[in-house]
């Protein structure tokens, strides 16, 4: 069932690096009402979806989407890091967001 799924992962996880994880990833972005009330009875303070979004507003840790952060959209020409482009990237006026 879901909540030995749940529980089990992240336990599994805590015996690996020592500490239960905070996040929590559904799987193939599967989820439905059971999950997020799991999820918020659990040690997990957060979730996200596999949905491109900026988290502005949210109404459930649980429901957060996506921001692809990747080195091909926020390297400068000379291939440094562009504060810029991570500002826009982040900001929703990005050319190209979904």
């Amino acid at each position: 069932d879901q909540f030995s799924e749940i529980e089990q992962s992240g336990a599994h996880i805590a015996g690996e690096v020592g500490e239960h994880p905070l996040s929590f990833c559904y799987p193939n972005g599967d989820y439905n009402e059971e999950t997020l009330e799991i999820l918020s009875k659990s040690a997990y303070k957060n979730a996200v979806t596999t949905k491109w979004a900026i988290n502005r507003n949210v109404n459930t840790p649980f429901l957060l989407g996506r921001s692809d952060i990747h080195s091909g959209v926020l390297m400068d020409r000379s291939g440094n890091p562009s504060i810029p482009r991570i500002q826009m990237r982040l900001s929703g006026f990005a050319p190209g967001l979904r």
